[in-house]
């Protein structure tokens, strides 16, 4: 077992930059850099400057020293340009999040507004236990919700709220499970809207973007990261289904965030025609901060050398289909 230590010693911004320097980081002593040391903070930095540490040529075990040339300038071009790519995801997460919400409200509310009430549009393995919990968490949303139409409708009907009113307080967490949950016919009616023949690929799928949109809405790292989590192989139904074209990635390749982006490319194609963050996102990646002098380059995201070549294949193969649309109010 781990023995309790005492926790490493607070150091001063100044203490900071002697320890940088000291192990091979070029430093400027400027208001930049108290600045960035400020208020990104020396230890969520040195996650951007993990890569930039030497490698022991025996163990393969990275060292404290940095390699000739590391500078503490780039490890803040790196955090930036990473900052930016967060907010780029969630906007195109974002889309796809209101997209579920409308298309669920859409399909299974002409059955019954209150079908999310109605155990029987649920899975019999759920009914007694997850279904019961996400009713219950779903009743503490509505009762917390400080949104106008929520409120609107809690005074004119009670707790009767149709779904396509309720869904407006669904996170993508408890959108996600309640996806999970749902029977599977009616699941897989909203899987085709998004390019899907079955219904256990795009499960993985909407687990995946969940997981992607905490990392960035929780600032946390994207810059080098291998998820652990990889979206099933599209099998069955799906092995014809537009989602096919993800079967011609290897296990590697799934696990990194320019597979997630492939992703997010195809679930806004059945979106509409309009969406244009592809565009900004390939513009954007193009801006990528490449040192390969010091070892890195657009691989270290993920990306492989035919990335472009690989996402235009992809889009040419997806036929559009028209958007569902929500109930008003």
């Amino acid at each position: 077992m781990t023995q309790n230590c005492p926790p490493k010693p607070w150091l001063s911004i100044e203490q900071q930059i002697l320890l940088m320097r000291s192990r091979g980081l070029i430093v400027n002593n400027s208001p930049e850099t108290v600045n960035a040391l400020r208020h990104f903070g020396y230890y969520r930095l040195s996650g951007y400057s993990y890569v930039l540490r030497e490698t022991d040529g025996e163990t393969g075990e990275k060292l404290n020293s940095f390699k000739p040339g590391s500078s503490f300038d780039y490890v803040v071009e790196l955090y930036r340009f990473d900052k930016n790519l967060r907010l780029l995801m969630l906007d195109a997460l974002e889309k796809i999040e209101i997209s579920l919400r409308a298309s669920v409200a859409y399909s299974i509310g002409q059955e019954d507004p209150l079908f999310y009430k109605n155990p029987s549009f649920f899975r019999k393995e759920y009914r007694d236990t997850k279904y019961p919990e996400w009713t219950k968490k779903q009743e503490k949303k509505l009762t917390d919700s400080k949104e106008d139409c929520i409120k609107h409708n809690v005074e004119k009907y009670g707790v009767n709220i149709p779904v396509w009113v309720i869904c407006q307080t669904w996170d993508f967490g408890q959108l996600a499970w309640l996806l999970q949950m749902l029977d599977i016919n009616k699941l897989e009616v909203i899987c085709r809207v998004y390019g899907f023949g079955g219904y256990q690929s795009f499960l993985t799928w909407i687990r995946c973007f969940n997981e992607l949109r905490n990392i960035c809405a929780h600032h946390s790292r994207l810059w080098n990261r291998r998820f652990s989590f990889a979206p099933k192989k599209p099998t069955g139904k799906d092995s014809i289904a537009p989602i096919r074209w993800s079967a011609f990635f290897a296990q590697q390749e799934r696990r990194t965030l320019f597979f997630r982006a492939c992703g997010i490319m195809h679930f806004l194609h059945f979106l509409g025609p309009e969406i244009a963050w592809e565009d900004k996102f390939k513009s954007y990646i193009k801006k990528f901060p490449e040192q390969p002098a010091l070892g890195i380059t657009i691989e270290d995201l993920g990306f492989l050398s035919d990335w472009e070549e690989r996402m235009e294949c992809i889009k040419n193969d997806l036929p559009r289909t028209s958007q569902v649309t929500n109930h008003s109010d």
